[in-house]
């Protein structure tokens, strides 16, 4: 039997102005670390960060797409934030403040006074309970605001076997944001939703088997299921007290670490807490390695043929990208998998009767045993069960208590077939520091008559075993977010992120919903975003512009980012390695004058994944700060070489003319270095006749290039591609559609976004350059 219940079940955009903003700040996909930036740098108070997610959640939640995510608001939300703004200036703030003016939402079954917790039931529609949970108060004490409750599968998908994920009683049905039609999988459903589509912060999910893991990955987000007593169930509906835990749900590895810092630890409320190791360290957030995968084993569990099979052919990829990152890949089997599947739902049916009656009477709910709710549902039935029944509810009332054989037995064989025999077995055989699975399908179409359609997942084992896992984006399916599952023994959490953060900076394969109502059916197709750009500027003057640079290419998310005119800057540090660090980029051959002269310059590219391959030239042997830099990457299969080059064929910088033979000879390294892929030039040519000239000269070889460029010389007006015959010449690949860009048709709103600045005659001028260029590939 499989699951999807959290824990009580596996389970446009117009902003507020604000005033301390010079232009109206755009929230979506903010890290924890951009929004206490924005803080230090008095560019926004946690006031106004939460008056732009409420105006979010208003505008994408309530109305537009109309997620449905978000099952009520912190009424109290903008006092708690001005609370806490009060307190920081008083010097009064009692916690740790890692979380200071961080606005959280959090699923809702946890209790968080002032909201109700319903588990989605409308049996509990009136309960508010009087004390935070565990959770809810460190994510408080740290200085978070919760601005709201999450829908979720009622019950957390444990009431009905015909249950359709991400719907409640209370809650109504929540979408998924990249394609509407399509389910947000898992019982923390409304947390997934929400979060992919930047509504808050970050979130916090429960699970029992897979209601973490599993709408994390069809959302396209980091999802963190700890070891089971790693962090405090107190307050929380429960399912199971043998595999219940509650875990962050974030847009990055980082923030998810950070997230678990403040919510791990031990608790006198739960007591299973209280078995987490002495040496055990929270500091999660600071110990994460881009190198982390280098001289690892990671075991992969063979694909039996049922995985998907564009699912399948991701995870091939992810491996060899593991591989590339240093690791050794290690095929393995399961010895027990799915063996533990009938123990594991008799314990569930024990525990959650046993468990939930024990909150209902602790927190003065209005009903306090499940024959009670299940008579509720049944005098309610039209507004609670419209679509599916109580089977579940049913089942577990009928079960006794947890002294008896039946349940005893069944708790220690699931444990011991997934944990012992399962898990342990497979990595002290093999030597491994992880497990590795597809973390789940892409999302099935919702349909409340037919319930979920469900086609397998990786994540069950770590769930009855007890043990952590983290769900990072592996890529897409038409669109629809696909994640990677790492898997480890208990309380090895630090070696599971320091895994995924290392593969989730090397490949970066988020993407921000767009709302579609459905997906395409017509063949996927790879659209490769260059941005090339201009950064010739004096020091302060970079130094001002930087963080808007920095803001805007973020927003953009190109592939790759061709930067010309690089210039050292403080600290001999150059403009270059600055971006790739605030974006996260890896920066290719940063070339400079090696004399660090500010007024030399070279070249860079800056791309979102690891580079598989790279090679530089000196573009003329008289100007060693005139060079071509290259750099190959891989994007849904596909290998795209990028090259960018400064050239200018009227003089070097010691004013002579660059020959025809060293064009020639940079000609033939650029084709040299290409390899089997699709070449993208991104220049900074400073006449056209010298983009016409190179072009001339590619077109002597067997290979086409398509390429954009900058016009460093401010009267010309007629801007080219290079290759003259790009729309009619047959690739030796593929035939590519290209949306090509200059600065005077981009729309006025992108110009200023790029940072292009009209001169007196209207023509952008050179320091202030940047092309945008979509590449689409069938």
């Amino acid at each position: 039997m499989k699951f999807r219940i959290g824990l009580a079940a596996c389970a446009v955009i117009a902003v507020a102005n604000i005033a301390s903003a010079q232009q109206p700040y755009n929230i979506a996909e903010k890290s924890i670390s951009d929004l206490r930036n924005a803080i230090y740098a008095k560019q926004l108070t946690p006031t106004e960060i939460t008056q732009l997610y409420l105006t979010r959640i208003d505008e994408i939640d309530h109305n537009g797409p109309k997620l449905n995510s978000v099952i009520e608001v912190n009424a109290q939300a903008l006092d708690e934030a001005r609370q806490i703004e009060v307190e920081k200036t008083n010097g009064t703030s009692k916690g740790n403040g890692k979380l200071y003016g961080m606005p959280i939402l959090v699923k809702d079954n946890l209790d968080a006074t002032g909201m109700v917790n319903s588990a989605g039931s409308l049996a509990l529609k009136d309960h508010r309970p009087t004390k935070d949970s565990t959770v809810v108060e460190k994510l408080r004490d740290a200085g978070a605001i919760i601005i709201g409750k999450s829908n979720l599968s009622e019950w957390a998908n444990f009431r009905g076997n015909r249950s359709t994920s991400g719907w409640s009683s209370r809650g109504g049905q929540t979408k998924n944001p990249y394609a509407l039609d399509r389910n947000p999988c898992g019982s923390s459903s409304g947390t997934g939703t929400a979060i992919a589509a930047s509504l808050a912060a970050a979130g916090i999910g429960t699970e029992t088997d897979g209601s973490i893991i599993c709408p994390s990955a069809v959302a396209g987000l980091v999802g963190i299921k700890p070891t089971v007593g790693l962090v405090s169930r107190a307050g929380i509906i429960p399912i199971s007290a043998s595999q219940d835990t509650s875990g962050p749900m974030a847009r990055t590895v980082e923030d998810a670490s950070l997230i678990l810092e403040v919510i791990a630890g031990p608790d006198e409320r739960d007591k299973a807490t209280l078995q987490i190791p002495e040496s055990m360290t929270f500091d999660f957030a600071k110990r994460l390695k881009p190198d982390a995968l280098n001289g690892k084993r990671i075991g992969f569990i063979k694909n039996s043929g049922d995985y998907h099979p564009d699912l399948a052919k991701a995870f091939a990829k992810a491996q060899e990208d593991m591989k590339r990152l240093g690791a050794t890949l290690v095929p393995v089997t399961i010895p027990t998998k799915g063996q533990w599947d009938d123990a594991e739902f008799q314990v569930l049916l024990y525990e959650f009767k046993d468990g939930l009656e024990a909150y209902l009477r602790e927190s003065n709910a209005p009903y306090k045993t499940m024959k009670e709710l299940i008579e509720f549902n049944r005098k309610n039935a039209d507004t609670v069960m419209p679509y599916f029944a109580q089977e579940l509810f049913e089942k577990a009332n009928a079960k006794g208590t947890l002294k008896e054989k039946e349940y005893l037995d069944a708790k220690a064989k699931a444990r011991s077939l997934a944990r012992e025999k399962g898990l342990y077995a497979v990595m002290d055989a093999n030597k491994l520091d992880a497990v590795i699975a597809p973390s789940t399908s892409p999302a099935w179409l919702t349909d409340p008559i037919n319930a979920d359609h469900f086609t397998g997942a990786g994540y069950g084992m770590a769930a009855v075993a007890g043990t952590p896992s983290i769900t990072v984006p592996m890529g897409d399916v038409h669109g629809l977010p696909i994640g990677i599952t790492f898997m480890a023994k208990a309380w090895q959490e630090h070696k599971l992120i320091e895994l995924a953060y290392a593969y989730e900076q090397a490949t970066k394969h988020r993407k921000a919903p767009t709302y579609q109502p459905s997906i395409s059916l017509q063949p996927q197709k790879t659209t490769l975003r260059v941005v090339t750009l201009n950064i010739f500027h004096d020091k302060n003057e970079w130094l001002t512009r930087r963080p808007q640079i920095t803001d805007t290419l973020r927003e953009l998310q190109p592939d790759a980012i061709a930067l010309q005119e690089v210039i050292q800057t403080e600290n001999t540090a150059n403009q270059a390695t600055v971006l790739a660090y605030d974006l996260g980029y890896h920066a290719t051959f940063v070339s400079t004058d090696p004399k660090g002269q500010a007024k030399r310059y070279g070249n860079a590219i800056l791309t979102r994944t690891t580079p598989t391959r790279t090679a530089e030239t000196k573009l003329n042997p008289l100007d060693d700060s005139r060079t071509a830099v290259m750099t190959e990457i891989e994007k849904d299969g596909k290998r795209f070489a990028i090259f960018d080059t400064h050239l200018n064929f009227e003089n070097n910088a010691n004013g002579e003319r660059i020959r025809s033979e060293q064009v020639g000879d940079l000609v033939q390294f650029i084709d040299k270095n290409r390899g089997n892929a699709i070449t993208v030039i991104a220049g900074d040519f400073n006449t056209v006749s010298n983009a016409r000239e190179l072009g001339k000269l590619t077109a002597t070889f067997h290979s086409a290039y398509d390429a954009i460029h900058t016009d460093a010389n401010r009267n010309e007006r007629d801007h080219t591609t290079l290759n003259p015959k790009f729309f009619s010449e047959e690739r030796d690949l593929r035939r590519i559609d290209h949306v090509f860009y200059d600065a005077r048709k981009l729309a006025p709103n992108n110009s200023e976004r790029l940072f292009l600045k009209p001169d007196r005659k209207g023509v952008y001028a050179t320091d202030h350059f940047g092309v945008i260029a979509d590449f689409t590939v069938n």
